[in-house]
């Protein structure tokens, strides 16, 4: 996350992305009367979902920590880059049967199956389109985000406080080992954004609109719990508005892929802009 604001501010990114994405933003607002409207005529996903969205959510939580626990004596004598390694390769590992689980509750408690779900191949070339101008004005917001975090730390705790950089990121500046670097992408571009898409907009998300009747506090809530498993709680304020643009994209959509796609997106944005930072750095010698 550090990344992307270091090289917004250094490459000029925000008139590049970030301007378009608030014209879209603000076309948006217009037309939906403030967002008052934005979610009129929505689709519902019929369900029967009861417990099982937290079910799918212990199996995503409590395995990875058990085999890390299970292994941290043997993962302590490798070097640091193969124990992050080591941890992105179980991670990878432990998702296999939560994306499983994910997709077997999707096709029996919803109407319609997985397809009831928001999982439509036909939409893909729509969803990937549509998700690359939610991102546009998500960002916008997020960014701003990011910068409100920064003025309350520093008024809480003086003009050096800074955002810390997200662990991935810092792995990426300090090891150059490609077998890590590859377990970073694979992980952040395309393991997280469907496992946690699956989970807290597919499930969770859909059986909060169940059981409260209205998509936004559903959308609310469900951001909530998406920000709060995320470790640095300064990210939380800035996660949270991806994931209400992401839960927003589901509800109005009713496609799974369209916030799969915006998260991957994200997450690709940040690394790239990492990447390229370190990069300018090196080549400037700053």
């Amino acid at each position: 996350m550090q990344g992307i604001i270091e090289w917004t501010r250094q490459h000029q990114l925000l008139d590049r992305v970030v301007l378009p994405g608030v014209f879209i933003l603000a076309a948006w607002l217009l037309r939906t009367g403030l967002g008052r409207r934005a979610l009129q005529g929505a689709p519902v996903r019929r369900n029967c979902l009861t417990f099982e969205p937290l079910v799918a959510l212990a199996i995503w939580l409590i395995p990875p920590l058990a085999a890390v626990r299970m292994l941290s004596g043997y993962l302590a004598q490798l070097p640091a880059w193969q124990e992050e390694l080591m941890y992105n390769v179980l991670g990878a590992i432990t998702s296999l049967p939560v994306i499983a689980v994910a997709l077997f509750v999707g096709h029996r408690c919803f109407a319609r199956g997985i397809k009831g779900l928001g999982l439509v191949p036909r939409s893909l070339v729509k969803d990937l389109a549509m998700a690359v101008l939610n991102l546009l004005a998500i960002l916008s917001v997020f960014l701003a985000g990011i910068q409100l975090t920064l003025w309350v730390g520093r008024w809480l705790t003086g003009s050096d406080y800074q955002i810390e950089r997200h662990k991935e990121l810092t792995l990426l500046v300090e090891y150059p080992q490609w077998s890590l670097r590859f377990s970073i992408v694979l992980m952040a571009v395309f393991v997280a954004p469907l496992v946690e898409e699956l989970l807290f907009r597919g499930l969770v998300q859909s059986a909060l609109r169940s059981g409260l009747g209205r998509p936004w506090p559903a959308i609310f809530l469900a951001s909530l719990m998406f920000a709060a498993v995320h470790q640095n709680p300064e990210h939380w304020p800035a996660l949270f508005v991806l994931g209400v643009g992401m839960g927003y994209a589901y509800e109005r959509s009713g496609s799974l892929l369209r916030p799969i796609f915006i998260h991957a997106m994200f997450n690709g944005l940040t690394i790239l802009s990492q990447i390229v930072e370190t990069a300018f750095i090196r080549l400037t010698g700053g």
